[in-house]
């Protein structure tokens, strides 16, 4: 069990940091689509790109990490939640598998 809780910690912990990591690429991206001009485009690609195009696709990408960091969020929190519920039952549980055993040896 306390094997299963310390992977459970080291996966939110993961969770976590990925989605710090993506809200600081959403920032990073949000302040591209700011700043972005044609002319910004041609240099880094050597050609004249459709900005709008550019700007659609990033539009997209921006709503799908900001839908990935909300749930990453969610989850962590319910994984929480459901690890304090487990936390304070335990000692019920407990309770419970000592009285069966208790009247199994009375039997």
């Amino acid at each position: 069990m306390s094997n299963k809780i310390n992977l459970n910690l080291a996966l939110e912990e993961q969770l976590a940091f990925g989605a710090a990591f993506l809200q600081t690429n959403l920032q990073k991206l949000k302040e591209a689509h700011l700043n972005l001009s044609n002319d910004d485009l041609a240099i880094l690609t050597g050609n004249r790109i459709d900005l709008s195009e550019v700007l659609s696709s990033l539009s997209i990408l921006t709503r799908e990490y900001e839908e990935l960091i909300a749930f990453l969020h969610q989850y962590i929190a319910i994984s929480k939640e459901t690890k304090e519920m487990l936390r304070d039952s335990l000692p019920e549980v407990f309770q419970a598998i000592s009285s069966s055993n208790m009247r199994e040896h009375k039997l």
